[in-house]
This record gives C-alpha cells, sequence and structure tokens, in this order.
C-alpha cells in the first residue's frame, strides 16, 4: 500500500524511501535507512519535514555487495529529525572498506563537530526555476509552485542575516535537456541488474508480478540500452559535472528548491 505522509494523511511522502521518511515523522524511529540516486533521500526528506543528506560518493561503503550501485548514482545515508543526528550517523557509517574502487577524502574532523560550528562568510546563490523536458522534443527553464519560491525566499533571507552573501544565480548547464535521457540510461541499465540479481537470490526468474510496474517498466527499458550507450551517457555526465563544478568556483553553496511543489495527493501521476 502507499506511504502517507503524517502532516496529511492523503498526500505522498515522496519517494522512494517514504516509507522511512513516514516513520520518522511519525515519531516511530528516530532515524531510518534510505539511499539516494535521483533524489530519493532529498525528497522524502523535504515532503515529511525531516532532513535528508545524500553523502558523496564514496563517503559510505557499500561493502560488502557493491563497490558502487547504478554507476555510482546511488548513496546510501539515513532521513533523521536534525543535522546533528544525521551527522552522527555519518560518523559512524563513513569510511572505506577493503576492495572499494574509490573512497571520498578524509573529512578534516568528526561530521558531528561541524554542528553549530562558524562556517566563516560563505557565497551562496539561490534559485528557483528548475529544467523542464518537453515531449515533443526541447526544454527550458520553469517557475517552482509558489510556496517553494517562499521556503527558498525565507532561507535566503536568513542566511544573509547571518552575514553570508546571498544573491539569485543559476547554473545553465542543467537547463540542457539531454539530462533527463541521459540520467535515464544509467537508471534503467541499473534496474535491469538489480532485478536480474534479485532472480539469482530467488533462484527464479523475477515476473511482472513480482514488482510494481514502474519498476518493470524501468527494467524493460534498461535491457534495451547497449553498451555503447551505457558508456557514452557516463561520458556525457561527467563532462557536465566538469562544466557545473566551474560555479563552485565562485559560489561555496547552491540553494534551491528540493522538490518543484507540496507534496501531491496520492494517486496522482
Amino acid at each position: 500500500p502507499p506511504s502517507r505522509n503524517p502532516y496529511d494523511r492523503t498526500r505522498t511522502t515522496g519517494g522512494s524511501s517514504g516509507g522511512s521518511a513516514a516513520a520518522v515523522a511519525a515519531g516511530m524511529v528516530a532515524i531510518a535507512h534510505a539511499n539516494d540516486g535521483g533524489v530519493s533521500i532529498r525528497i522524502p526528506a523535504s515532503c515529511c519535514g525531516l532532513f535528508g543528506l545524500k553523502p558523496s560518493r564514496g563517503r559510505v561503503s557499500l561493502a560488502p555487495w557493491y563497490g558502487e550501485n547504478h554507476g555510482g548514482l546511488v548513496q546510501e545515508h539515513v532521513v533523521a529529525r536534525s543535522v546533528r543526528d544525521s551527522a552522527a550517523v555519518l560518523d559512524v557509517l563513513a569510511g572505506m572498506q577493503p576492495g572499494d574502487p574509490y573512497t571520498a577524502p578524509t573529512p578534516a574532523r568528526p561530521f558531528a563537530d561541524e554542528v553549530g560550528a562558524a562556517p566563516g562568510r560563505l557565497r551562496i546563490a539561490y534559485a528557483t526555476r528548475h529544467p523542464h523536458v518537453d515531449p515533443e522534443g526541447g526544454g527550458g527553464m520553469i517557475e517552482s509552485h509558489p510556496d517553494c519560491r517562499a521556503a527558498v525566499a525565507h532561507a535566503a533571507k536568513l542566511l544573509e542575516s547571518l552575514g553570508h552573501i546571498v544573491e539569485p544565480a543559476e547554473i545553465p548547464t542543467l537547463s540542457d535537456p539531454e539530462w533527463v535521457s541521459r540520467f535515464l540510461t544509467i537508471w534503467v541499465t541499473g534496474t535491469a541488474a538489480d532485478l536480474d540479481e534479485v532472480a539469482e537470490l530467488l533462484g527464479r526468474p523475477v515476473t511482472e508480478a513480482d514488482v510494481e510496474p514502474l519498476t518493470w517498466a524501468l527494467a524493460e527499458l534498461g535491457r534495451l540500452i547497449g553498451a555503447h550507450a551505457y558508456i557514452n551517457a557516463w561520458r556525457w555526465l561527467h563532462a557536465a559535472t566538469r562544466r557545473i563544478a566551474t560555479f563552485f568556483q565562485t559560489y561555496d553553496l547552491w540553494l534551491t528548491p528540493t522538490v518543484t511543489q507540496p507534496p501531491v495527493p496520492l494517486g496522482t501521476f
């Protein structure tokens, strides 16, 4: 059955770690496991009023089963009620394990010690528009819901009052309509591989009746992707990442809505 938002049980918790977010927001547990490849920690946290952090690649080891997941897109962590709780858990989880293909740089001090520490004067950019892909081809940038824009404006004003430099700025690379197809190439092939792994554990093929319709559709699409398309998608993403990185030679942080509209009613498609 659907995960129901504790603040309004007719609305979504977001996903894909929505059940975890519902449990934490409802007070059933203090923290809950979540992972994030396409915003699956950050969306449920936003929808349920929690704190959600997607760690950098290699920050939390995927040992003993994986070196990386979905080409490095998926990272493991938790959803929590506070920055403090999330940081404390990350201190437990972070670190390299034998055989990991790569790891994130060692932090200067425990993450929990960063909570409340003075960050210095930061240069912060903010934006509220988001990429939109036209099914007929092409794309552009459109505005987020007024509630989401108001939340960004409130955060920007608060950050400015704390002494930081805050100004509007967008990352032009993110308006490229190629993002959706390149991301999906990586994602759907990973979904197909996941179902193959489940089949090995079960000792039988995974059927359409075993999974949700979307999962099955993604896996079927993934089986149509050739090796050259997969490699080309990663090369495109890596090149785009380098273009995005130049933005952070100017700014320390980029403030945006986590989702482009408030939690939608259950059953919305």
